[in-house]
């Protein structure tokens, strides 16, 4: 659905807004391309646009969006509005590039996943999409958060050993289907290193170098120096009635 706002007097298109419905969760909607005429910012347009838009989408209770890391202007528009950022990043970069960005030795460990993995496996995935994504798609589990089921995909836990004597923990794991390639992270134990050495592991097992990963759970800092990874900041609310009403 896309709503624009439209001066009266003039007829002059103000800002407009597209929403999206989640495909999984009816209530929780994405929304982009929320721009504001250069000359009617900061006067609440953009605000509107998103509260009276809100209103015409079906039992609409949830909302988020995707900023892109740096666009300071637009995360505090978000803010303004009422909107709270996750901890980590959404990201993606080339498997070449990210396979010269970290130490490569040692080596990390791809082990195939089962049914019995299934728990471990949903939690890396909240810790890497982070409790702002967990609040705008309630309900997710673990036989239900990857769509529910593995048939067909190709699924790795990836296990490194950190200081000498500790059993190995798992940093995160990779999920594969068909040529789309995603790493969902333990944003504490993420680093440059660990994501070189999982690009190399997926370039060994067949992956293009010249194909994307997409990177769930980049901790920011990681973003502090220029490199070859593009990265965007989840922008939520998850309680849309609460929030606005007060």
């Amino acid at each position: 659905m896309s709503v624009v706002a439209e001066e009266t007097a003039t007829r002059l298109l103000l800002g407009a807004v597209q929403f999206i419905q989640t495909a999984r969760r009816p209530g929780t909607w994405m929304f982009g391309h929320w721009r504001v005429a250069v000359g009617r910012r900061r006067q609440g347009v953009g605000r509107r646009l998103l509260h009276e838009g809100a209103r015409l989408l079906p039992a609409a209770r949830r909302l988020y969006s995707y900023v892109d890391w740096g666009n300071e202007p637009s995360m505090a528009a978000h803010e303004r509005c009422g909107f709270e950022a996750g901890r980590s990043l959404f990201a993606s970069a080339p498997l070449g590039s990210l396979s010269t960005i970290g130490q490569a030795t040692p080596a990390v460990r791809l082990e195939p996943v089962g049914r019995h993995d299934w728990p471990s496996l949903f939690g890396l995935y909240a810790r890497a999409m982070g409790s702002v994504w967990l609040r705008l798609e309630p309900g997710l589990g673990p036989r239900s958060f990857l769509g529910g089921g593995l048939s067909g995909l190709r699924v790795a836990l990836i296990a490194i050993v950190r200081g000498p004597g500790r059993e190995p923990r798992a940093s995160g794991f990779v999920l594969w289907e068909g040529a789309r390639v995603t790493f969902f992270a333990d944003p504490d134990l993420c680093d440059a290193a660990l994501l070189a050495r999982v690009a190399l592991q997926i370039i060994a097992l067949g992956g293009r170098r010249e194909s994307t990963l997409e990177i769930r759970g980049l901790p920011a800092g990681l973003m502090e120096r220029p490199g070859p990874v593009s990265a965007q900041v989840l922008m939520g609310m998850p309680d849309l009635k609460t929030q606005w009403t007060a």
